[in-house]
């Protein structure tokens, strides 16, 4: 059997032990190695409520789903079913965390559970709920796309509030010297 299909099986195991700490990670090399289609939307779980939003559109048609976007279902399965799936290759103790998990390999475990070309996506933005049927990527497209806008390149920022507060945002301590010109 392929390495995708032993993770299938086996990693479900693994998260049955509670553990964030004891897991398998998703055999991303055979993707590589064989660039399927996967789906072309980069999406967050949001851990309060299970909800999916899409984080970015990576298709090449000309209509695009808008950025915090609620996908409600793809394929015809709703989302609630995707994430509880999904949820079965993600161990750990506290189901923020489990779910935080999805984020990292969303569309590894759409690949491996819901393989399609295609996909139909039902959402909603603004109240209004739209469907539209988007083609799949190659993977090595999709992981592309996905590094050069995964805002954890981006070490640090900050943005103003209604001109009152400031945020800053640490992804990562990187580069002692610019870290300490930026603070």
């Amino acid at each position: 059997i392929s390495r995708t299909e032993l993770y299938k099986h086996i990693q479900p195991l693994t998260t049955l032990l509670g553990d964030g700490h004891t897991q398998l990670y998703f055999p991303k090399e055979e993707l590589i190695k064989d660039n399927p289609l996967v789906f072309p939307l980069s999406v967050e779980v949001d851990t309060n409520d299970s909800s999916l939003y899409v984080t970015q559109d990576y298709t090449f048609s000309d209509i695009k789903i808008r950025k915090n976007a609620k996908i409600t279902s793809i394929n015809g399965v709703g989302y609630k079913t995707l994430i509880g799936e999904m949820l079965n290759y993600c161990g750990g103790e506290r189901p923020f965390f489990r779910l935080s998990k999805i984020n990292r390999d969303f569309t590894h475990f759409l690949y491996m559970l819901f393989p399609c070309d295609t996909f139909i996506i039902k959402y909603s933005y603004d109240n209004e709920t739209t469907e539209n049927l988007i083609d799949a990527i190659p993977y090595l497209q999709c992981e592309f796309l996905t590094q050069n806008n995964n805002i954890a390149n981006i070490p640090y920022s900050f943005e103003t509030v209604d001109n009152q507060i400031m945020v800053m945002t640490f992804n990562s301590f990187s580069n002692a010297d610019q870290l300490s010109v930026f603070c």
